[in-house]
């Protein structure tokens, strides 16, 4: 055998060797498996400066009634969807942003996105509860974990 295929071959070996020793990296990921209008069991209300409200539901029993993205334009309808995170390390947070048709809060302030950190949950959504907030269009919730894009769900309210 010639010197140069034996070199070759012991450096594929060698490398091949290594790679077994590497462990595979987890890699964070979001799967959704639902949306549509809900119907939601709120367990509390608290203050969220970055909701267009002010405030955000804190909900148990998340239930989609009926499965859609296309949302009629009610006051109190909610939109919702279910996802799961998978490799997120426990304690960490991830990154929401939603964006949604600009409207006008009781402030004057004009509104068409907030973003906060969050633990993963199950689910997500919105409830259109307040009259400001019945604006036709695009509402899309994005998710993301150390700068990487995760998923994402829109509806459309007309």
């Amino acid at each position: 055998m010639n010197k140069t295929l034996l070199l070759l071959l012991m450096t594929v070996s060698a490398d091949y060797s290594l790679a077994l020793d590497r462990k595979p990296e987890k890699v964070a990921q979001c799967i959704i498996t639902k949306a549509g209008l809900s119907k939601n069991d709120i367990i509390a209300t608290v203050a969220d400066s970055n909701s267009p409200t002010g405030i955000v539901h804190k909900n148990k029993n998340m239930l989609i009634y009926e499965e859609t993205t296309l949302i009629p334009l009610r006051k109190n309808i909610s939109f919702a969807f279910h996802h799961t995170f998978f490799n997120i390390p426990k304690g960490e947070l991830i990154d929401e942003r939603v964006t949604h048709p600009k409207f006008i809060k009781p402030s004057g302030e004009v509104t068409h996105e907030y973003t906060r950190r969050k633990r993963p949950g199950t689910g997500s959504g919105y409830s259109l509860d307040n009259d400001f907030e019945l604006v036709r269009g695009k509402w899309t919730f994005e998710y993301s974990y150390k700068g990487k894009k995760l998923c994402e769900q829109s509806f459309r309210v007309f």
